[in-house]
């Protein structure tokens, strides 16, 4: 494209006598006025527009719900600045960034955002500056913001126009963006990619670990250390996607998996199930008249629902974000019939979801006309969400704290029990912890308990993951045996800034080497028993 030359000739009055030349200025900066974008807008559809105007309209009311950047022409980085976005969503969530020809935003949601920045790469930012206008839905406007700042309105409305500005930092001819007329519209066909049942990506920040504090290390197997050591001995996790799904006519079966109208599985929905069981849910799924829950739902089940640490860091964040995100929209949250049922019913009450549009089901398949499968937040064992953290903080944000700093986590289960656990509350009574059973505690009384406790103690199990109420710092350390191979509670410790230890002892029964042999329980041995009379 051509851009304007600067007019060097000065015009002078008719026989004057030419001004002596002076040395030339530097150039100023130069804005590029033909970068493109596509906005979808509320009511509006997609909006095209230009970098240095605006895109949407100020003073309008109508939010921007996605974005599209033109791609950046071939060539090398001084002549294309090949800018990206990223979109911001209330309580800081985010889309990851998005290079142009990738539609940032969601898609079929009417979902709009609250704040948007840009980023030039390492490589043309020597060449380029980026700079935004933004105003909101509440009349507010902000100037000449940088690129990589995230404006906000005071009171949380959405972004109603943005005008970008690229700037050319030296006169160096440039493109800043392609044509955009052959690149997918956002909104036109409901997709943000390949996939044409994602209507929403949003990032998962990266986090930085520490390795835990382990008594006894030396015990543990080989087999074991190593199926740990891949999350213990990394020290960061990268930001990750998480990914809104819907799948239209889908039929839930079980605790959680997901068949669409031509009885395909959902991939991601069957994790635990073999082949067998999976078939004998599709072959039900044909066989039973089905119950139809009718307009949008979310699944808010998975494998081991009667879980209660299951349930809070893998089932509930997902009802947490749907609630929160799309909280214009009316939606019914499907979940397991459990033991847990009113820990699950509060928890999702406790976030502000109408107890009416809780869905209670079985094993029994369902069919729902617009499913929403959310992925990307757990990986049992590999991967736990920063964003499943801030639920939590979310969930016990109006519950005061109970005046016990000092807990112990008594656990009364025949798998994997800790087999001299009174001998432990005694050590521990006499330094001054509460002994509790969280088992026989309301949802409420475990987050005021956890919320007001600077040290916590106990053997691994599901009622530990109320250490996702403990203030940031506090000391956890949690007991197991040698030989089982778990992260989950170090995840979770680690959104929490805690300062995680673990007591590994020895296996009550069977070879340490062989899988399983954890379930039989483990002892305390005295020196350990007397360093928990340390605490």
């Amino acid at each position: 494209m051509d851009l304007p030359q600067p007019d060097d000739q000065a015009s002078t009055a008719a026989g004057a006598a030419e001004p002596p030349a002076a040395a030339p200025a530097p150039a100023a900066p130069q804005e590029q006025p033909d970068g493109n974008m596509l906005a979808h807008i509320s009511m509006r559809g997609n909006v095209m527009g230009r970098a240095g105007a605006w895109v949407g309209e100020p003073g309008s009311g109508l939010a921007i719900e996605a974005l599209l950047l033109a791609p950046a022409a071939p060539g090398p980085p001084q002549l294309s600045p090949a800018p990206e976005c990223q979109l911001i969503y209330q309580h800081g969530l985010k889309t990851p960034w998005m290079a142009g020809g990738a539609p940032a935003g969601s898609s079929g949601f009417a979902l709009a955002c609250r704040g948007i920045r840009f980023r030039l790469s390492p490589e043309t930012a020597a060449f380029f500056d980026c700079r935004y206008d933004i105003a909101f839905t509440d009349g507010t406007r902000q100037d000449d913001v940088p690129g990589a700042t995230v404006a906000l309105s005071p009171s949380g409305a959405a972004v109603e126009a943005i005008r970008l500005h690229i700037i050319q930092r030296a006169p160096t001819p440039l493109v800043v963006l392609n044509d955009l007329s052959a690149e997918p519209a956002p909104g036109e066909s409901d997709t943000l990619g390949p996939d044409p049942t994602v209507r929403l990506r949003l990032l998962s920040p990266a986090f930085a670990t520490r390795k835990p504090d382990i008594r006894n290390a030396a015990s543990i197997p080989a087999g074991s250390w190593e199926s740990m050591a891949v999350s213990f001995n990394r020290r960061v996790f990268g930001g990750r996607n998480v990914t809104f799904r819907v799948i239209d006519d889908a039929i839930v079966a079980g605790e959680g998996i997901v068949f669409d109208h031509d009885l395909n599985l959902v991939s991601g929905t069957s994790r635990l199930m073999d082949d067998d069981a999976v078939q004998r849910f599709r072959e039900m799924a044909q066989a039973t008249p089905l119950r139809r829950i009718a307009g949008l739902s979310v699944l808010c089940k998975t494998a081991n629902p009667n879980n209660y640490g299951h349930f809070l860091m893998e089932m509930f964040p997902k009802a947490w974000l749907t609630s929160q995100l799309l909280s214009d929209r009316p939606a019914t949250y499907i979940v397991h019939q459990t033991n847990i049922l009113k820990v699950t019913q509060d928890a999702l009450t406790g976030i502000g979801i109408n107890p009416f549009a809780i869905s209670v089901t079985d094993h029994v398949p369902v069919r729902c006309a617009q499913l929403i499968v959310i992925d990307g937040l757990t990986s049992h064992g590999i991967y736990q969400s920063p964003i499943c953290a801030q639920a939590l903080t979310e969930l016990a944000a109006s519950v005061p704290p109970a005046p016990y700093p000092k807990v112990f986590v008594s656990r009364h289960s025949r798998d994997r029990p800790l087999l001299n656990q009174e001998a432990a509350e005694t050590a521990l009574r006499d330094r001054g912890f509460a002994i509790v059973d969280p088992a026989v505690m309301t949802l409420t009384e475990q987050i005021s308990l956890f919320k007001g406790a600077s040290t916590v103690v106990g053997p691994l199990g599901a009622a530990l993951t109320n250490i996702a109420f403990c203030p940031r710092g506090s000391k956890i350390v949690a007991l197991t045996s040698q030989s089982f191979p778990d992260t989950f509670f170090w995840f979770l410790s680690q959104h929490r800034d805690h300062d995680y230890s673990e007591v590994r002892c020895q296996n009550a029964a069977g070879n340490p080497d062989e899988v399983g042999s954890w379930h039989a329980g483990f002892t305390l041995a005295d020196e350990d028993l007397a360093f928990l009379a340390t605490l």
